[in-house]
């Protein structure tokens, strides 16, 4: 598995993260950019903001996810996923069937990089993107909050600062297993290590207590 999975912030933040996954893209291949967290009518604005933040060259987007299949694929090298609000993202992914995409396009060890409700959904549930300073309204009346669980049975929460700690520890009586990303900070998955990468330390909340994870150590 290659994954990268980062709690967010504008590209001043993210330049550690968005340089590796440049660096690791197979420059043969085109790169999708997947915006469905968005609205319909934000998808140009930021396609031209990941053309010209996240990468350049051979880029293309799927607006519509309907009747995609893993054929459709075969000259991708890695997708973005970007941030928005985790619930619709999750719905238009579900419903499409495009989450079993995903599943077979990782299995292949190609690359994905989720950028904040990109990256709540490979947890174990996106319950969590409902907290936090920051956090998704459920418009669409998601009822299945199941995530892909790609790591290691954690949830993610995105843009974690000190003062969501009190709300993150309530939550973790019912989600036992949570890791709050700060923005500019990403957990990287390479085959089976999970590494830190980015600029600040992340917070592991397990059975109601707190702990560290610092830049560069394993999860």
């Amino acid at each position: 598995m290659n994954l990268i999975l980062s709690g967010g912030g504008k590209e001043d933040k993210t330049k550690i993260i968005d340089d590796l996954f440049k660096k690791s893209i197979n420059k043969n291949k085109k790169i999708l950019y997947l915006p469905q967290a968005r609205n319909k009518e934000e998808y140009p604005n930021c396609l031209e903001w990941v053309k010209n933040n996240i990468y350049h060259k051979n880029l293309i987007m799927f607006t519509n996810l309907e009747n995609k299949t893993i054929q459709d694929l075969q000259e991708i090298g890695a997708i973005f996923i970007g941030g928005g609000n985790t619930f619709k993202l999750m719905q238009e992914l579900r419903a499409s069937n495009f989450l079993k995409i995903l599943k077979k396009f990782l299995k292949n060890n190609n690359l994905v990089y989720g950028g904040s409700a990109g990256a709540v959904i490979f947890g174990k549930t996106i319950k969590t993107a409902e907290k936090g300073h920051i956090r998704d309204k459920n418009l669409v009346k998601l009822k299945n909050f199941n995530g892909l669980n790609l790591i290691k049975g954690y949830s993610i929460v995105c843009h974690y600062i000190k003062e969501d700690e009190n709300e993150i520890l309530n939550l973790n009586k019912d989600i036992k297993k949570i890791i709050a990303l700060p923005e500019g900070s990403a957990l990287y998955i390479k085959d089976k290590e999970t590494k830190l990468i980015g600029l600040k330390e992340a917070i592991i909340f397990e059975n109601n207590k707190t702990r560290i994870i610092k830049v560069g150590q394993n999860l």
